[in-house]
């Protein structure tokens, strides 16, 4: 790819990116990205050829940049325990750093594909596509949950997966619904929440733990 066809692409993705997540995939016009681009809207044609595939581009960049950071996070919290013994906050942290970096750090284009990947994904015909390609990642995280629950089935790790991601990608966290409550005018850094979405995610699982273990013994 050449350097001024490289960068218009760039363009039109990086300001996609912000404008379906500001309007949705309905309410966004390919004349509004390409405005916003600096870019003739027959170059958005010319990439794209329409504005699904233009979405569901936009959303694979987001997706594949998250993807790449957790799964370094991954690598080195495995690297950290060479015998297989993960310790569950730090599979926690390898989900949810990633996120809540983006959604908070203040980089506008990070937050808004946080805002695209979380909210806006389902609204695009064929957005299943993308959702397959998700879905394909996710068995490494199963694992990874799995050596740090060993006592759990495989189901309810699938479960306690979905419970992790979806309080990474909670309203307060990528849309920050709840600001006005607030008393504090502190403004929480990344750390913390990240920290807090650990602790609370992980005493969760170990109250599953717990439970299943009462069922067992119950049982038995």
């Amino acid at each position: 790819m050449g350097a001024d066809k490289a960068k218009t692409v760039s363009a039109i993705l990086n300001h996609a990116i912000c404008v379906f997540a500001q309007e949705g995939f309905v309410g966004a016009s390919l004349r509004d990205i390409a405005t916003s681009a600096g870019v003739p809207h027959s170059a958005i044609n010319y990439y794209y050829g329409s504005k699904q595939k233009l979405f569901l581009e936009a959303i694979a960049r987001v997706f594949d940049d998250i993807s790449k950071e957790r799964a370094a996070l991954l690598d080195a919290a495995i690297n950290l325990n060479p015998n297989g013994n993960m310790q569950l906050e730090e599979v926690l942290r390898s989900l949810a750093y990633p996120v809540v970096r983006r959604a908070l750090a203040g980089d506008k284009l990070e937050a808004a594909g946080i805002v695209l990947l979380a909210h806006n994904l389902r609204e695009a015909h064929q957005a299943r596509k993308m959702l397959e390609r998700a879905d394909r990642t996710i068995e490494r995280w199963i694992s990874a949950l799995a050596q740090a629950c060993p006592s759990l089935s495989r189901d309810d790790v699938v479960w306690v997966y979905s419970y992790c991601v979806g309080v990474c990608y909670s309203w307060q966290v990528t849309l920050h619904n709840y600001d006005a409550m607030l008393t504090s005018p502190n403004v929480r850094t990344v750390d913390q929440v990240s920290a807090d979405i650990i602790s609370f995610t992980t005493a969760g699982v170990q109250s599953i733990i717990e439970a299943r273990s009462c069922e067992g013994r119950s049982q038995a």
